[in-house]
């Protein structure tokens, strides 16, 4: 062997050697420290004007709301909240919602939570100026407040009109520091009541415009980013990891264990999430151990069940999960406005074949944006499009398009131009199964005469596309809660043309609006039940999406910790983690 040869291998096993050390020591640290994985940068947490699911799920452990939703009883529950507020219904544009904040709750400079930032943190959602679009519809009846002068943590807070899930919306939002965030008090002289219902007579105020510049501006700022919740942002290192640490002085340690709830502990000193933007090295990290949560894809769950080491140090759950997959077809685009041709395109997916080799029958089929778990509201007498080409065929023919020129690309004269069928298909990029499910749809759409044509694009780009409608088909998903939420912010008229709206696709008409109304002020479970059964059956004709199915929630879950699974999202509650074995 040649002295180069023996050079080289001595420089191997000493950088295996660092490499080992560096694993061992990383891990070391972790101690009472949640490492979770992360497949993206969440990019912001501006805790309103965030927009992806990994910012929101970093957000909780830092501001709190006065009402959660128990993860085990699917229970409302106080929070910042004594207790569930009393709520006097003097008429249908008249509601109270009496409230008192925890004498307890402070934020993170030891000043009192009170109602003034209960209202300062609805002024923000109503700013015009404030990059809040998609909050807004979710509390727009929420419009007068009063705050008892001789103890600020009691108010009252005031609805105009009646609205479904009456208690959650009075307090399901984060409560913000006014003193943190608005030490000018700009916001407070207006009220909420011109923010609502006259937007338009305070958008020329310099002082809301002056308050927005530098409240939309903040976006990782460690200073700002402070709530009443149990930890702070303490490290962000862009595409790398963000670090939380628990706060030594958290103001629900001195209430007493009847008080408690699952928001209202929190065991772990730091949670990290780790941002590893590919699933093989989550599982290089998982296999070394460098990680105590991840999401992994379903072939690599049933890869994790059978490994020996996995199995050792993790456990594995598989549970029931309230998103659902679909296509996003834009209706407003020439090709796509035809309902015939939308039902041909929901004719040439069959769901069991993504299910099957896709998700290894990790899966439930869906016919709607109701999860089929949540019976009350579920439609069952809605048949599903199945997967029948020669139907597809028939339905295209009737709407016109025909291979006129023999090229095999059907085609079509729209507004006096001869156009293909061609159709993109865009999709975020790191999801494979969305990049699987649209080479599906592009071989049984060749078959048809359609030529598919597939985009991968950055999730900001894509998100990008969505808000501009600028595209034809899209793969997405949504993520539901135990109850069915308001539906105006994806499915009404109003939210194809508002900004922050996701009704992208362009569905509904006038009785579909009815409906979406209707569901908002019904405050009888088993009426709005009913009108979500309709609002559902007009979803399935008109086609905006082609439904795929809903995914188990796949989780791996670190035996150092005593931890449990929920339907609800993000699937467990990592205030709870309790270390029980750190050499684990």
């Amino acid at each position: 062997m040649g002295k180069g040869s023996l050079i080289g291998i001595v420089l191997i096993i000493a950088a295996i050697t660092i490499i080992a050390n560096n694993i061992k020591e990383d891990y070391g640290n972790k101690e009472n420290n949640v490492v979770i994985h992360e497949l993206d940068d969440p990019g912001t947490l501006n805790p309103t004007n965030y927009s992806g699911a990994g910012s929101g799920y970093i957000l909780e452990l830092i501001y709190d709301a006065l009402l959660g939703t128990d993860m085990k009883t699917l229970e409302i529950i106080p929070v910042l909240a004594e207790s569930l507020p009393r709520i006097k219904v003097y008429s249908d544009t008249f509601i109270a919602f009496y409230y008192k904040i925890k004498e307890e709750a402070k934020w993170t400079d030891g000043k009192p939570v009170t109602g003034y930032d209960v209202a300062f943190s609805l002024k923000i959602i109503k700013n015009p100026h404030v990059d809040a679009p998609r909050l807004r519809p979710y509390y727009e009846m929420l419009d007068s407040i009063y705050i008892n002068p001789d103890n600020p943590k009691e108010f009252t807070l005031f609805a105009s009109q009646k609205y479904m899930n009456l208690i959650e919306m009075s307090g399901g939002f984060f409560i913000l520091p006014e003193h943190l965030l608005d030490p000018e008090g700009l916001m407070r002289p207006f009220g909420l009541k011109v923010l609502t219902h006259h937007p338009e007579k305070v958008r020329d105020s310099e002082a809301l415009r002056k308050f927005a510049e530098k409240y939309n501006d903040i976006k990782r700022d460690t200073a700002l980013i402070k709530g009443s919740g149990p930890y702070i942002l303490s490290k962000w290192e862009t595409e790398q990891e963000i670090v939380l640490k628990r706060k030594s002085n958290w103001w629900a340690d001195s209430l007493p264990e009847e008080k408690k709830n699952m928001f209202l502990v929190a065991y772990p000193e730091k949670v990290t999430r780790k941002i590893i933007n590919d699933f093989t090295t989550m599982e290089v990290a998982l296999m070394g151990r460098n990680l105590d949560v991840a999401a992994p894809r379903e072939k690599q769950y049933i890869k994790f069940k059978n490994s020996k080491v996995i199995t050792k140090y993790y456990n594995l759950y598989d549970t029931t999960s309230l998103a659902y997959v679909f296509i996003g077809l834009n209706m407003k685009n020439p090709k796509l406005s035809d309902v015939r041709v939308r039902r041909a395109l929901a004719h040439l997916i069959d769901k069991n074949v993504i299910i099957k080799n896709f998700l290894l029958g990790l899966g439930t089929p869906v016919i709607g944006p109701i999860h089929p778990v949540l019976k009350k509201y579920y439609n069952d007498t809605i048949k599903p499009y199945e997967y029948n080409p020669e139907k597809a065929r028939k339905l295209l023919k009737e709407a016109g398009w025909e291979d006129t020129d023999g090229d095999g690309i059907l085609d079509k004269e729209i507004n006096g131009e001869r156009v293909p069928f061609v159709l993109s298909y865009i999709y975020n990029s790191g999801n494979d199964t969305r990049k699987n499910i649209g080479l599906l749809f592009q071989e049984e759409a060749r078959k048809v005469g359609i030529k598919v044509v597939i985009q991968q694009l950055d999730w900001s780009v894509f998100l990008e596309k969505l808000d501009q409608r600028d595209f034809e088909t899209c793969a997405l998903a949504w993520i539901g809660g135990p109850r069915p939420s308001d539906p105006k912010q994806i499915w009404h008229t109003e939210s194809y043309y508002a900004e922050g709206g996701d009704n992208f696709v362009g569905f509904g008409n006038a009785y579909t609006d009815s409906l979406i109304e209707a569901i908002r002020t019904e405050l009888d479970e088993d009426k709005r039940a009913e009108l979500w059964k309709l609002l559902q059956v007009e979803i399935h004709k008109q086609v905006p999406y082609i439904f795929l199915y809903a995914p188990k929630g796949l989780r791996v879950i670190s035996k150092r910790f005593d931890a449990y699974v929920s339907i609800v999202r993000p699937g467990y509650n990592v205030r709870e983690f309790k270390l029980k074995s750190p050499e684990l």
